[in-house]
C-alpha cells in the first residue's frame, strides 16, 4: 500500500506535464489543421474570405520580408501556398499591396464588412502568436509595417 502512494505521488508530476504538452500539443494541431477555419469561426466569415483573406496577408509579408523571413512565417502557418493562391484565384490580389491600405482593399473585394477588415490581422496575429510565439507576431508587425 505504502508503494502504491510512493509511485502514485512520483507520478503525479509527470501527468500534470503530460496534460499540459498535451494541451499545447493539441492548440498546435488545432490550428495546424485549419487557420482558416479558426479566421471563420473567430470572425464569422466565409471559408473563401478567411482563405482568400490569409493569402493577402501573406501576399503583402511576402512584398514586405526578406526570403529567410518570409520563410520562417509560412513554415509557421501550414499550407501557406494554397493561401497565396486562394487570394489571387479569388480576384483579392491582383498586383501588389505595398501598404496596409492595399492590404484592406484586398479584403474588401472579398466581401467583407469594414468591421471585419479592420479586424482581420489583428486575429490572424493572435492565432499565429499561440503556435509560433513572439516571433510569428514580430514577423508579421514588421511586414505590416512595411519591412
Amino acid at each position: 500500500m505504502t508503494r502504491v502512494l510512493a509511485l502514485s505521488l512520483l507520478l503525479l508530476p509527470l501527468s500534470g506535464f503530460a496534460q499540459t504538452s498535451s494541451l499545447l500539443e493539441s492548440a498546435r494541431s488545432g490550428l495546424s489543421g485549419s487557420l482558416a477555419g479558426s479566421m471563420e469561426d473567430v470572425l464569422d466569415i466565409t471559408g473563401d474570405q478567411a482563405e482568400g483573406g490569409i493569402g493577402s496577408v501573406l501576399t503583402l509579408a511576402r512584398e514586405n520580408l526578406s526570403a529567410d523571413d518570409f520563410g520562417r512565417l509560412t513554415n509557421m502557418i501550414p499550407g501557406a501556398d494554397g493561401y497565396l493562391g486562394a487570394a489571387k484565384s479569388l480576384g483579392a490580389v491582383t498586383g501588389p499591396l505595398k501598404s496596409l491600405s492595399g492590404l484592406n482593399e484586398s479584403l474588401a473585394r472579398l466581401g467583407m464588412s469594414p468591421e471585419t477588415v479592420n479586424r482581420f490581422v489583428p486575429t490572424m496575429s493572435e492565432l499565429l502568436s499561440k503556435v509560433g510565439g513572439d516571433e510569428a507576431r514580430h514577423l508579421l508587425e514588421t511586414a505590416l509595417r512595411g519591412g
